[in-house]
């Protein structure tokens, strides 16, 4: 008996862990993915562009609500980037956003070794969601302009029925030792 009933308890409790994450998705996915300025909260992360550079100020990049006036970001697109530990949001400023918070343009390049682990992985999906959004303002088949998709993070053209969805491409460094020995190889271009 005592085995039948832990077997009991182990499936009820992933029972109800699936349950949590069917809530957790379920809330993720009908906020969407194009938020509005009304739909922001104070815990939210902001990684600013200004066209493919970031907006940083040092070598700070993620911007948070005590350092942004909300009512700068009614102007430009914010889009949800990732929400597992925290909500990352892109948003598409401009020199003037840049300005206005006494900031410097910088590459994602020059930003790839800042100690911030968590963040600089961040910053490189925030920076092609940016990217794609930026050149799926149309539809690629007929021209006609794109719309939000209501709940997928995609865009769709309502005269030929396509959708346009975000292509992430990781990025992997590899390092080959042997023994104290390192191979260092150079492109052709």
């Amino acid at each position: 008996m005592p085995f039948a009933r832990l077997c009991f308890f182990e499936v009820l409790t992933q029972l109800l862990v699936s349950v949590a994450d069917l809530v957790y998705f379920k809330e993720m996915t009908i906020r969407g993915y194009f938020l509005d300025p009304n739909d922001l909260r104070e815990s939210d992360l902001f990684i600013l562009f200004n066209g493919n550079q970031v907006i940083t100020r040092g070598e700070q990049f993620v911007w948070t609500f005590e350092h942004l006036d909300v009512q700068l970001l009614h102007d430009f697109q914010l889009l949800l980037v990732e929400e597992q530990l925290c909500r990352y949001i892109a948003v598409q400023g401009t020199l003037i956003l840049a300005d206005r918070l006494k900031a410097e343009n910088r590459s994602l390049r020059s930003l790839l070794f800042v100690p911030q682990d968590r963040d600089v992985s961040v910053i490189g999906k925030a920076s092609q969601i940016i990217n794609w959004y930026g050149s799926h303002q149309f539809c690629g088949s007929c021209g006609a302009p794109t719309e939000h998709h209501g709940i997928e993070r995609a865009v769709c053209c309502q005269k030929c029925s396509n959708q346009f969805y975000p292509r992430i491409n990781p990025c992997a460094i590899v390092l080959v030792v042997r023994g104290r020995k390192v191979l260092l190889a150079r492109s052709a271009r």
